[in-house]
C-alpha cells in the first residue's frame, strides 16, 4: 500500500514540474511573438514643407568618416495657413549627418557672396537693390536693354547674355504691370521679404520678333517674378526673370535674400 501511495505522490509532482516548464515555454514564445510583432520606429520629417525628403530610420549612431559625401542644404517654404498667397521662405537647419547604411553625409552650404547693384560701374540709379548669389556668378550691366545680368562663367555659351542665369529689369509704376507681347499662362500672388511680389508664367507671343539685347531664353516660356520695392505711387517694380532650367531652389534661394535701399 505504501508503495502505491509513493508511486502516485511522484507522478503528481512529476505531473506539476511538466505544467510549470508548460507554462515558462508558453511565457517565453509570448514575449518572443512580441517582440517580433513589435513595429519599428520612425524618425520624424525634419520639417514641414520643405523642398527635400527627410531620412527614415536614420542612424543617429553614425559618425563624419573619409566616405562622408557634401550633402547641400534645402530651404523650406513656409505657408500661410489662412493666406495660401503668403508664403517666406528660411533655410532649414538640418543635423551634423544624414545617414545611410551607417555612412553619413556631412551638410556643406552653397557659398554665396553679397551683390550691391550700385557697385556696378554706368549701372542706372533705379537699380538700387542687394541679393546674394552664387560665389560663382558674375554681374554685369546691359545698357542697351537697361538690365542687369546675372551670369555664371562656367554655363555653355558664346557671350555673357547666353550664360545668363537671372535676368532683372526694371518699371516704374503704381501697379503690377503686364506686357502685352506676352503670353501669361499663370500669375500667383506672393510676399518676398515683406513686399507685394507677384509671379508670372510667360512666353512671347508668335510674330513677335525676339526680346533685342536680352539672353535668347526670355523668348521662351520661363518664370518671372515681380517684386514691388516701396509703397510710393509711382514706385520701382523690379522684374526677376529667370532661366528655364535653372534650378528651382537655386533661385528661390536669390529671390528671397533680395533687399531694397
Amino acid at each position: 500500500m505504501k508503495k502505491i501511495y509513493l508511486a502516485i505522490t511522484i507522478l503528481s509532482l512529476l505531473f506539476l514540474v511538466g505544467c510549470s516548464v508548460n507554462s515558462n515555454d508558453q511565457q517565453e514564445e509570448t514575449k518572443s511573438d512580441e517582440k517580433v510583432s513589435e513595429e519599428p520606429k520612425t524618425e520624424e520629417p525634419l520639417g514641414d514643407k520643405c523642398a527635400y525628403d527627410a531620412p527614415e530610420n536614420c542612424d543617429k549612431s553614425c559618425t563624419k568618416n573619409e566616405e562622408c559625401k557634401p550633402l547641400t542644404p534645402k530651404a523650406c517654404i513656409n505657408v500661410n495657413e489662412e493666406n495660401a498667397s503668403d508664403i517666406s521662405i528660411s533655410f532649414y537647419s538640418l543635423p551634423d549627418c544624414t545617414c545611410e547604411n551607417n555612412q553619413c553625409e556631412v551638410v556643406e552650404e552653397n557659398p554665396t557672396k553679397s551683390f550691391s547693384a550700385a557697385d556696378l560701374a554706368g549701372v542706372d540709379p533705379n537699380f538700387s537693390f542687394q541679393v546674394d548669389i552664387p560665389e560663382n556668378w558674375q554681374a554685369e550691366y546691359v545698357a542697351d536693354s537697361q538690365a542687369i545680368n546675372f551670369y555664371d562663367p562656367q554655363a555653355t555659351g558664346e557671350n555673357n547674355l547666353e550664360k545668363s542665369q537671372v535676368f532683372v529689369k526694371y518699371f516704374s509704376a503704381s501697379s503690377f504691370q503686364t506686357l502685352n507681347t506676352v503670353y501669361i499662362f499663370s500669375e500667383e500672388e506672393l510676399t518676398i521679404n515683406d513686399r507685394p511680389a507677384v509671379r508670372y508664367n510667360i512666353m512671347k507671343k508668335r510674330g513677335i520678333d525676339d526680346f533685342p539685347n536680352q539672353p535668347a531664353w526670355r523668348s521662351d516660356q520661363h518664370f518671372v517674378t515681380d517684386i514691388r520695392s516701396t509703397d510710393d505711387n509711382p514706385t520701382i517694380f523690379y522684374v526677376f526673370a529667370r532661366r528655364p532650367d535653372l534650378d528651382e531652389t537655386e533661385f528661390t534661394e536669390f529671390i528671397y535674400s533680395v533687399k531694397f535701399k
